[in-house]
């Protein structure tokens, strides 16, 4: 199990690459995050639900509809 800051550390520099390679925007799923990552689906949605709340990081996050699929977020550089 990963510790948890280290993992949001690790997010938030891979959304910040995905965000230079999307010209600034992109959706996120945490189901196709956690496979790049050595964490459970719940684990990075857990991060990205901190990081939503963490007021220094260099974008903005938006969840867009939650479902049995699981939650959309919409991360845009600021």
């Amino acid at each position: 199990m990963p510790n948890p800051v280290s993992l949001q550390n690790q997010l938030r520099e891979y959304l910040i690459e995905e965000l230079a390679a999307d010209d600034g925007s992109t959706y996120v799923k945490s189901r196709h995050i956690a496979e790049s990552f050595d964490a459970s689906t719940k684990q990075i949605g857990a991060a990205l639900a901190a990081l939503e709340c963490d007021p220094s990081i260099p974008f903005t996050m938006q969840r867009r509809g939650g479902s049995s699929d699981g939650t959309t977020w919409y991360i845009q550089m600021t």
